[in-house]
């Protein structure tokens, strides 16, 4: 999750950037119309995943649904690179990438409680309260590189704050960090729920654990 949301914040950090310096303005829109418009999508596309939760749940269970999602988001990285300045296709990008971060911001407190009842299973110890603490950590840490490493990339690309045209290189600077980021925390992601087992291995340790006890009765 702390891969996961850093590369949504670095995302988050570069959006000005990104709509200010490599979009500009589209029609008759200014760019702070079309941040305020990627704004109340990106609200309203969490919100939704949010509510989803249940009924993905229900139906694939919380690990194939949470790499779901994360393909989903891939999906509406990928839209980012080749919409260019067409509206529709950032709006339609946003709801791609942030419907699925509303989603896994919640799936993740089911994720943590397995990860809980495991380690309890396993050890004898019930460690919710370090768990949740360091889940909480993580979170903040992610939300506080995020500027960090958006604007490292930015300088990277030289980034000039006094001039409102950036040069080609910074531009594509700017992008890799939107983008490419993202991108690339999303693969990680994928790889590391792939070796999440909890939700195969805990049935099988509850029905162990549920025989010793009526065996020692």
């Amino acid at each position: 999750m702390f891969i996961y949301l850093l590369g949504f914040a670095v995302k988050q950090a570069g959006v000005f950037y990104y709509y200010n310096y490599y979009i500009g303005d589209i029609g008759s829109l200014g760019v702070e119309e079309i941040v305020s418009i990627q704004a109340l999508v990106t609200s309203l596309s969490m919100v939704a995943g949010q509510l989803t939760i249940p009924f993905f749940c229900k139906i694939m269970g919380k690990k194939k649904s949470a790499i779901l999602m994360n393909f989903i988001a891939l999906a509406g990285n990928v839209i980012f690179i080749f919409c260019g300045a067409n509206l529709i296709w950032l709006c339609v990008g946003t709801v791609f990438v942030w419907f699925p971060l509303g989603y896994l911001m919640g799936i993740r407190f089911a994720l943590l409680a397995d990860v809980v009842e495991y380690c309890e299973l396993k050890s004898g110890i019930r460690a919710a309260g370090i768990l949740s603490s360091l889940d909480s950590f993580l979170a903040k840490l992610a939300f506080g590189f995020n500027v960090t490493v958006m604007l490292g990339l930015m300088e990277i690309g030289g980034y000039d704050a006094n001039s409102d045209i950036q040069t080609e290189t910074e531009k594509i600077f700017i992008q890799l960090g939107f983008v490419g980021v993202p991108i690339v925390c999303i693969i990680v992601t994928i790889i590391l729920l792939l070796f999440f087992k909890f939700d195969k291995e805990l049935p099988k340790m509850k029905a162990e654990r549920k025989s010793k006890l009526e065996a020692a009765k």
